[in-house]
């Protein structure tokens, strides 16, 4: 297998895994009976005590995600290089989508210093104030495929 197919698997695996929490956080998050609940917790209060529920939902799906690829591998489903990739873009895509989120939510956190997070943090927020839109954690990138991207309000009122 040529070395360039590991950078594409792993750069789907990222794709993968935006996708999926995308439609995690929208239709579990915010519509399942079950995980609604706890999720919205989060909502109410905007604080992080709901923060290691959601943490054990989010290592549970990546120990799922992972499982599955090694099993992949071990029945010889994929080579090393692949499936090497493809658990590294795993950990990766949730590890930040995980601390980014946590960083949204604490007061002074050293990301604040970066523009890219304040935005993403005005994204989020939009998220907190209109809760069917603004799903995307860590970008607005499926949001605005799926029409439900909400842009912040001094981007509204700059249009005006």
């Amino acid at each position: 297998m040529f070395p360039g197919i590991t950078i594409v698997v792993f750069i789907a695996t990222l794709l993968f895994c935006e996708t999926f929490i995308y439609f995690y956080h929208r239709y579990i998050g915010h519509e399942s009976r079950v995980l609604s609940a706890s999720h919205s917790i989060h909502h109410k209060r905007g604080d992080l005590d709901q923060g290691v529920e959601d943490l054990g939902w989010v290592l549970l799906l990546a120990t799922v995600f992972f499982l599955m690829t090694i099993y992949a591998r071990l029945f010889h489903l994929i080579t090393y290089s692949p499936s090497l990739a493809i658990c590294i873009g795993l950990i990766l895509s949730f590890a930040a989508n995980w601390n980014i989120h946590r960083a949204y939510h604490v007061p002074g956190h050293w990301l604040y210093k970066y523009k890219w997070f304040r935005d993403l943090k005005d994204n989020h927020d939009q998220h907190h104030r209109y809760r069917r839109k603004n799903y995307g954690i860590t970008n607005p990138l499926f949001d605005k495929i799926f029409g439900t991207y909400q842009p912040t309000e001094p981007m509204l009122q700059k249009k005006i």
